[in-house]
């Protein structure tokens, strides 16, 4: 009987830091593909083992009937010129009073 597909050992440790030293882009596939900074999701969720990415990255706020896929990709320079790249703008925090009487 085959066995399940794992990543090699060394893929398991790789930090979302060293995604964006290499100069690889994050791309998410669910309705539709979106590219992303790793620098970007480190300000959002701190630096995390890539094989987990699926664990934070949401695209779509409605449930698709594709799948979800997560990707690293490293484009050559015509092909980053024709991607668009989501770059974080702000990080908002709403902070909302929960009460209980007493």
């Amino acid at each position: 009987m085959p066995q399940p597909h794992r990543p090699p050992f060394r893929e398991t440790l790789r930090m979302m830091s060293n995604v964006g030293d290499d100069g690889m882009l994050v791309r998410v596939q669910c309705c539709h593909v979106r590219y992303y900074r790793p620098e970007d999701l480190i300000a959002l969720f701190g630096n995390f083992q890539a094989v987990k990415i699926e664990r934070y990255v949401r695209t779509c706020e409605r449930g698709c009937s594709r799948g979800f896929h997560v990707d690293f990709s490293l484009p050559s320079a015509a092909e980053r010129q024709a991607i668009r790249v989501r770059k974080l703008k702000e990080i908002k925090l709403i902070k909302r009073p929960i009460w209980r009487d007493e």
